[in-house]
């Protein structure tokens, strides 16, 4: 039995003539025994400085064309306009130069990355812009326009995601000065940030209105019939056009001079967009995100419509409501914007013609009660840190006021400060703001007030200067009005005037000043459902020296009693209420409003549901980038290195949450440990993410993905190292923990998961042997190779096709150290390799495509080595030994110059043969030698020169 187990082993041992092909690629040493397996039949030793293909054959590499000089610690990425027009993008610390295919620098802009940062940049393309990532810095995008020209800019987001989404414990107050922010932080509250920091503050912004009747079209009115070469109506005025039962209604939104503006033929304001909006505002601008509506009755004719604006964007008609001459169709419109913040405005496009010519006797009634209404909602007002510099002064104070006291100024009203008195003397320089929120009157000096001498116990006096914005009638208070030395106002009692006299039975002036305008209407000074003839507590804006703080803080801790006088000279109505300290504060107004609605963002508020933005200097920024399911997709900061982020679908700079299918996503992986996400890929309808322990899929399971959908499963435990994993054709290819084996990920149906498979499990030695993967890149025409720079400066190659199991390593070097290498496609021809090599020192972009020489960076020569595994063995039992000729087979006319063959592995020989040129085919290359243990055969060759070999015989 035993003879018998030899005599099969022997048989097996004796190899016959066979051809070899090296679509294996170069195997590892532990593999020089298993000629078992079948790989060991189509692999090789060593293959350095070849290109394999698929099919077997192998190419010597052309050589790497030097094309410029390297910037210092500078990186490659790839950009691709169209399959013609690409460049190779080198980011160093001073300098970012984007390069054409011919070596040539299109463009030079200044880099915002230090030599950290370059290190970890990360990339991704998306339509024309390229997405640049690191945890140091904000990403930036690299934009080519249609033109051809350059931009490099940090990504502007039109919302961010919050650190927080919750209530906080601890609040924060808001204080707006001018377009600026002071912000308190209460006791606990983390407010430390760095310049550029994005705060979030959410409050509640009231319901407002626009009001349509007679009185809401402001400004003057050119009456014309059409446009012509001697028009002239500046900016600002409205143009009225007889339209027989109408005037249809234009506003001139920059000046036009017929003249120089005129065309002929276009006679109508429409005719020219950019002087002319269609319809007349009507009263203002409203912010929306919510429900709207157009509410309207009585009989009225004319055309109203409702407008759209969202940051950065054209108005746009939402909807029209038309009411015929003799036929009012009263037709109300509504609408919700609930998904993003607006501005909304009410237009009158058309008013009912009248018998005297003059358009504003057309104007819809004020009885009809038309207007535009808003809903209360919810804002995020976001602030974005200036500077961090700070005053000793006082900022601003707060006195808290009692229900009657707090009718004295109305809600979310500003009023300039003239005059702030201490111990009965002016503060010099002390102006500044007034305003209420709630019961605190809010008071803002801009300077010349310190903590020592503010509660002291001496008499305080507030003067606030009132400035008028238009006078128009209205009904006086009469004597019926006047009991007992105090003013009543009917229930349904309206003053509607900004700036009036208000007057006793006797003609004497008894109140100036009194309303104050709230968004588009005038503030009513009554309660609501009071009845008539029910004392209503009137506080109007005050005039000069009328209102006085008799009694200030002796013991800033304990609020004590304020009296408010109130001078009419009728008599004097006292009221007081108690007083408490909220705030003193010493920090400068240094928040700038960052909220692209701006004019939603309230004079005062406190709230417990505010946060600072996701990324940030205090946070960190994502270091990954990717598109995936028409969303951009952000990734791993130092704060949340396990958290992916992702825009709003089809609004990649949009990253509001919400309880909409389309709104933006936080998820954030629920593991073991704070491993970050070291890669992440989109295919197809899943988006794969790695760590350093684990792989992951993010999906919706099935259908869309929304906030109630998406999730985040694991998919196996190889983790890996922080380089960016690349798509090899069908599969995401990445480099394990370490940077020492290359797995492939993807899905597989036989398990129905995604599974890692080992590309390295007969190659082991090249990654680990150059030190690990640092960087990688795809060639992608003619086949599909995988480049990977490693940390000894030499590159590993991998010729890939996976449908066939084709995971060919071989490896380039040269004189020096490859530090980058991006591919980039040239058309119909052969992909282009560029390289940043490194040659004593001296930095270069050189480049690898079918233009260059067999020589690098023009001089410098490099051998091109396959040495086969063992070809045959000897026939022990037979105790012979054998010589013959093993056979390679040229893919085309090649010269016998520079070529040297080995028959051991070890001893190379100058090829001996008296032809010049060995022909396409057949060659008996290696003769002599004697069959040993294990027959190793090996060919080299340098110079400038190509050689092509397709197979072998041994």
């Amino acid at each position: 039995m035993l003879r018998d187990i030899y005599r099969f082993r022997e048989s097996c041992m004796m190899e016959r003539m066979k051809r070899v092909a090296f679509n294996g690629g170069e195997l590892a040493p532990d593999l020089a025994l298993r000629s078992d397996l079948d790989v060991y039949h189509r692999g090789a030793r060593v293959l350095e400085n070849w290109d394999v293909s698929q099919m077997g054959g192998i190419k010597r590499r052309r050589g790497m064309r030097p094309m410029l000089d390297a910037l210092p610690d500078s990186r490659l990425f790839p950009y691709i306009y169209n399959s013609e027009q690409t460049y190779a993008v080198e980011v160093s610390p001073e300098k970012v130069r984007v390069i054409g295919r011919d070596g040539l620098v299109v463009k030079e802009l200044t880099s915002v990355w230090p030599v950290g940062e370059v290190r970890q940049l990360r990339s991704k393309q998306i339509n024309s812009l390229l997405m640049l990532t690191c945890p140091g810095v904000a990403p930036h995008q690299l934009k080519r326009d249609e033109s051809g020209g350059w931009s490099l800019s940090p990504f502007t987001f039109k919302n961010v995601p919050w650190r927080d989404t919750d209530l906080r414990p601890q609040s924060i107050s808001l204080e707006r000065v001018a377009d600026k922010y002071a912000v308190t932080f209460g006791a606990g509250a983390d407010g430390t940030a760095n310049v550029g920091d994005l705060l979030r503050a959410t409050v509640r912004v009231s319901g407002q209105s626009a009001f349509g009747g007679a009185g809401s079209i402001y400004g003057s009115w050119a009456i014309i019939s059409t446009l012509s070469s001697s028009s002239n109506i500046a900016a600002g005025r409205r143009a009225c056009i007889n339209k027989g039962a109408y005037w249809e209604w234009w506003t001139c939104i920059r000046d036009f001079n017929g003249a120089s503006h005129f065309v002929a033929g276009k006679t109508s304001p429409g005719d020219y967009p950019d002087f002319f909006w269609q319809g007349a505002p009507v009263g203002d601008v409203l912010t929306s995100k919510g429900a709207w509506r157009f509410t309207c009755s009585g009989e009225w004719y004319g055309e109203y419509a409702v407008e759209r604006q969202y940051p950065g964007g054209s108005w746009e008609c939402l909807g029209k409501s038309m009411s015929a001459v003799g036929a009012p169709s009263n037709i109300v419109l509504t609408g919700d914007e609930s998904n993003e913040e607006c501005r909304l405005r009410l237009m009158l496009y058309q008013s009912k013609l009248d018998d005297g010519g003059n358009p504003a006797v057309g104007f819809v009634p004020d009885a009809c009660g038309n207007k535009l209404v808003v809903s209360a909602y919810t804002k995020d007002v976001v602030l974005r840190l200036g500077s961090t510099s700070s005053q000793s002064g006082i900022q601003s104070f707060a006195l808290y006021l009692t229900d009657a006291a707090r009718y004295m100024l109305n809600e979310g009203v500003t009023r300039s400060l003239s005059k702030l008195y201490l111990g009965g003397a002016a503060v010099a320089g002390a102006a500044g703001t007034i305003s209420r929120a709630g019961n605190y009157l809010y008071v803002t000096p801009t300077a010349g007030v310190t903590t020592s001498n503010m509660w002291q116990g001496q008499l305080a006096a507030l003067n606030w200067a009132v400035e008028a914005s238009r006078v128009e009638a209205a009904p006086y208070i009469s004597a019926s009005n006047y009991h007992d030395g105090r003013y009543y106002l009917p229930a349904g009692g309206h003053i509607m005037c900004s700036f009036r006299e208000i007057v006793n039975a006797s003609g004497t002036v008894v109140i100036r000043q009194l309303n104050i305008k709230t968004g588009a209407s005038w503030e009513v000074f009554r309660r609501e459902g009071l009845a008539d003839g029910q004392l209503v507590n009137v506080f109007p804006e005050p005039s000069v020296d009328c209102l006085y703080v008799v009694q200030a803080y002796t013991n800033s801790a304990n609020p004590v009693k304020f009296v408010f006088v109130l001078d009419i000279n009728a008599g004097t109505a006292n009221y007081s209420g108690n007083a408490e300290q909220v705030a003193i504060r010493t920090q400068s107004a240094n928040y700038e409003i960052a909220s692209p609605i701006w004019e939603s963002c309230p004079a005062r508020a406190t709230t417990q549901d505010w946060s600072w933005g996701a990324w940030s200097g205090k946070f960190g920024y994502p270091s990954l980038c990717d598109v995936y399911n028409q969303r951009l997709v952000l990734a791993a900061t130092r704060a949340q290195p396990q958290t992916v982020w992702m825009s709003r679908a089809d609004d990649i700079d949009n990253f509001e949450t919400g309880k909409q299918d389309d709104s933006a996503l936080a998820l954030t992986m629920s593991t073991t440990t704070q491993n970050p996400i070291c890669w992440l890929m989109a295919q197809s309808t899943r988006l794969l993410l790695g760590t350093s322990d684990a792989e992951w899929v993010v999906s919706s399971g099935s259908g869309a993905l929304t906030h109630a959908t998406a999730r985040i499963d694991n998919h196996g435990y190889v983790g890996s190292s922080p380089v960016p994993a690349v798509m090899a054709v069908d599969k995401v290819v990445y480099c394990e923990r370490g940077g020492g084996r290359l797995y492939q990920y993807g899905y597989s149906f036989e398990s129905d998961a995604y599974v890692s498979r080992d590309l390295t499990v007969f190659a082991g030695h090249i990654l680990p042997n150059g030190g690990g993967v640092v960087a990688g890149t795809v060639i992608r025409k003619p086949e599909a190779r995988a480049v990977f720079v490693l940390a000894d400066g030499t590159a590993a190659l991998m010729t890939y096709n996976s449908m066939h199991e084709v995971h060919c390593w071989h490896r380039y070097t040269t004189a020096g150290r490859i530090l980058s290498a991006v591919a980039l496609p040239n058309g119909n021809e052969e992909d282009s390799l560029f390289l940043i090599v490194d040659r004593d020192g001296v930095r270069l972009i050189e480049c690898v495509d079918s233009r260059s020489p067999y020589l690098d960076a023009g001089r410098y020569d490099y051998v091109s080595t396959m040495v086969t595994t063992a070809l045959t063995m000897q026939q022990e039992a037979a105790g012979k030994d054998a010589q013959g000729p093993v056979l390679f087979c040229l893919g085309s006319d090649t010269r016998r110059e520079g070529i040297e063959v080995t028959s051991d592995g070890a001893k190379w020989c100058v090829l001996d043969r008296s032809r010049e040129t060995l022909g396409q085919g057949w060659h008996d290359l290696v003769t002599n030698g004697k069959w040993d243990y294990e027959r190793l055969v090996g060919i080299r060759v340098s110079g400038n020169r190509p050689l092509e070999i397709l197979g072998l015989q041994g």
